[in-house]
């Protein structure tokens, strides 16, 4: 009996055999739903599944990063055609300093900008200074934080408390999956939240965007 398999699992397959004609025509046909449902539910099972293979030592490091750079090749083919608004409020996106994995972060930005954001996406590995310098500079009404390493858990509060002091006074929003099931008992509901998704970060900034 043949198992039928999900988007996710489709896509993946494609980006681990290498076949960029087939992971294109997977996130076509997902896109035609929407980027939403490309990103949540294409996307992303497709990189937690990488993420497992590797855990599992049935792909090498090496393997899962030219599939994850296939991935954003794809991604990247579609971006012309995505509906981009004009740009709204700030907000400013950034994987925390000794953060690799982007490319979750950067499906939250263009969700963000795609909902009515102005979304400045910082990239991978995002020194404090640097961000913090960002923040100053542009003065956003929002702050992403994005890290998958459980081992930089321990130097965000300090981040957090450091943003809460900056001018714009900028609400903050900190999703990966290092903070999956966990709780920053200096981030209450008041200035942000820890996500579970990248449809999350989008449903929470709507109300913050004015």
């Amino acid at each position: 009996m043949t198992l039928d398999l999900t988007p996710g699992d489709r896509f993946a397959s494609a980006l681990l055999a290498g076949d960029r004609p087939g992971a294109l025509a997977c996130a076509r046909e997902a896109f035609a739903r929407g980027v939403d449902h490309l990103y949540e539910d294409v996307v992303q099972p497709a990189l937690v599944r990488l993420g497992d293979l590797w855990m599992r030592n049935e792909i090498t490091i090496a393997e899962q990063h030219v599939a994850t750079a296939l991935a954003q090749s794809v991604l990247g083919a579609l971006y012309p055609e995505f509906p981009w608004p004009p740009p709204g409020p700030r907000a400013v996106i950034a994987c925390v300093a000794g953060e690799h994995h982007e490319l979750g972060a950067r499906m939250v930005a263009d969700l963000l900008t795609l909902d009515g954001w102005d979304g400045m996406f910082l990239g991978a590995d995002v020194a404090d200074d640097v961000l913090l310098d960002r923040v100053a500079q542009t003065r956003p009404g929002l702050v992403v934080l994005s890290l998958t390493m459980p081992t930089r858990r321990r130097a965000l509060a300090p981040l957090v408390a450091r943003l809460r002091r900056q001018p714009s006074s900028p609400k903050i929003l900190v999703g990966g999956s290092a903070m999956l099931g966990r709780e920053l008992s200096d981030l209450p509901a008041s200035a942000g939240a820890v996500l579970s998704s990248a449809r999350a970060a989008v449903e929470w900034a709507r109300r913050w965007k004015s």
